[in-house]
């Protein structure tokens, strides 16, 4: 096999950088469509009752926290809820919710700031350097009343 041909089987540099630049978009475009409750730009995509749903915690308060790891949250479809601040190790809304991802990605969303904390870090093992609580913490000390 011939170099140009194993160039045109390497992705360069510059193509995975827009597609990773792209994949934070979709990413935050979806994030901000949870934040409106399941509409973008005026389109209905989800039902409002259909998120308030999924990041309503559906664990008996005998089960929350639901890991070690994650004091004063709850869970509900698919993400976790913080539903106790008072536990909560860093700064936190009542009913903010989001999902951590492979190789350390993180989102939180946050109706009553009307916020999204998105972490695309990649590293493995995931929860080896809790970035996230850091950068949840600095991200609440920014917003501005």
């Amino acid at each position: 096999m011939n170099l140009s041909v194993i160039t045109l089987l390497i992705p360069s540099a510059r193509m995975v950088g827009v597609a990773w630049y792209r994949l934070c978009l979709i990413i935050c475009v979806f994030a901000q469509m949870l934040l409106n409750g399941g509409e973008l730009e005026g389109n209905r995509i989800l039902g409002p009752k259909t998120v308030e749903y999924m990041r309503t915690n559906h664990l008996p308060s005998e089960l929350v926290p639901y890991e070690a790891t994650a004091p004063g949250e709850g869970y509900g479809l698919g993400v976790s809820v913080t539903v106790d601040i008072e536990q909560t190790p860093f700064m936190a809304s009542t009913g903010n919710f989001g999902w951590g991802g492979m190789a350390s990605t993180y989102m939180r969303i946050d109706p009553v700031e009307n916020l999204i904390i998105l972490g695309m870090a990649q590293f493995v093992p995931i929860g080896f350097h809790r970035y996230h609580d850091d950068l949840r913490n600095l991200t609440y000390q920014a917003v501005i009343e």
